[in-house]
């Protein structure tokens, strides 16, 4: 599931019609990628922001913003998933990764993963992009420095 820079811009300049139409498909391919493939997979992953760019920036797309909640879900990008328009499943695991001490930023999958490592008193080495948020666990692990190795922040 790839479309190009050009594709995602010519999306936003379609009528509400042929833009339904068009993230629809979108929505329908990238399910079947999630089913078929890694939910890792970097051509998945970078469809979700995308989207919700779009759902965003687009009123017509509002009725998908509970499908869209669902594909953030499946894919471990919490982040993404807007708690006013989720179903119940979805705004519960969004709330479960939510640090209110930091303005109530939703932490995705790889966040929660490291921050329990972290609280359970490992050592963890973590090289990723600027974009990933290392320092919002840097963050969120401070204020519970007291309970490392009794509970994790989000069971898995």
């Amino acid at each position: 599931m790839s479309l190009s820079q050009e594709q995602w811009s010519a999306l936003a300049q379609m009528d509400a019609v042929s833009l339904k139409s068009e993230v629809f498909s979108i929505f329908q391919e990238t399910a079947l990628a999630v089913q078929e493939r890694d939910p890792d997979d970097p051509s998945v992953l970078g469809v979700i922001p995308r989207l919700a760019a779009l759902l965003e920036d687009r009123w017509e797309l509002n009725s998908y913003k509970e499908a869209f909640g669902a594909l953030a879900r499946s894919v471990g990008l919490w982040n993404y998933i807007d708690k006013n328009a989720a179903d119940i499943r979805d705004q519960i695991v969004a709330e479960a990764v939510t640090v209110d001490e930091l303005d109530g930023i939703t932490l995705h999958r790889e966040q929660i993963g490291a921050l329990n490592t972290l609280l359970a008193g490992k050592n963890l080495m973590l090289s990723a992009p600027t974009s990933f948020g290392k320092s919002i666990l840097i963050d969120a692990l401070l204020p519970r420095i007291g309970i490392i190795g009794s509970q994790s922040f989000f069971p898995r």
